[in-house]
């Protein structure tokens, strides 16, 4: 079953993807773009802007992705989905680009602070009060119950269970997985297309245990702090 709400959302852009044109279910040719927000709380949000919105403002924060411009959405589609949330936007919505608002500037203030942390090594104010769990915590509790959050477990990392090749490539356009030794072409069927520039991106799955449980952690671009180096180094000197 799908879960469909609207909503309005106030973020700093921290990415945004070219937009892609493609042609939709009647035939009719149209464009979307793939944006990455960050709000107050640190969690990070991706954002799926059709039409006009993909081309005009969409472009806007594209060609300023270096000042990490504040954004109010409204009236944007949140679907949730077995639980994975997805956000786009629909006929009804509206983008504002750096709005002159007080909630705006606070945002603004907390994320040049978080930046400067980050800078100086410092862990940051999210984690400072999260809850610590154990393996037997996350096993134990229902998919459909499981939110976003942050947490901390000390386990004992045992295996890298794919050691031979941590890494997969996919396509810029819309992340899917592309199978270089199989074929060139992104496998998505909206946005079919031949891929000349495989982007790597790291997969390490690991199994982490303690006295009573064990699991399986995989770890995407969080990889790179675990290795040490980039993905594109990485590749480059297991050659």
């Amino acid at each position: 079953m799908v879960k469909v709400t609207t909503s309005d959302i106030l973020a700093i852009t921290t990415n945004v993807k070219p937009a892609i044109n493609y042609i939709t279910r009647r035939n009719k040719p149209d464009s979307r773009r793939e944006i990455t927000l960050i709000d107050i709380s640190g969690m990070l949000m991706r954002v799926t802007l059709f039409g006009d919105l993909a081309t005009n403002e969409g472009s806007i924060l594209e060609a300023e992705i270096k000042y990490k411009s504040v954004i109010a959405l409204s009236d944007f589609k949140i679907s949730i989905y077995q639980g994975d949330t997805s956000i786009s936007s629909q006929i009804i919505s509206t983008l504002c680009i750096n709005p002159k608002i007080e909630l705006a500037s606070e945002l603004r203030e907390w994320f040049q602070l978080e930046k400067a942390a980050k800078a100086k090594g410092s862990p940051s104010t999210l984690f400072k009060n999260v809850k610590e769990i154990h393996i037997s915590d996350i096993m134990q509790t229902s998919q459909n119950l499981i939110q976003a959050r942050y947490c901390i477990f000390k386990e004992k990392i045992t295996t890298i269970l794919n050691r031979l090749e941590p890494w997969f490539y996919y396509c810029k356009g819309c992340d899917k997985n592309v199978d270089k030794n199989v074929s060139k072409e992104c496998l998505n069927d909206k946005y079919r297309r031949i891929i000349d520039d495989l982007v790597p991106r790291y997969l390490v799955k690991i199994l982490v245990e303690n006295d009573t449980d064990n699991a399986r952690v995989t770890l995407f671009d969080a990889a790179e702090t675990l290795i040490g180096c980039k993905v594109e180094k990485f590749i480059t000197e297991k050659k």
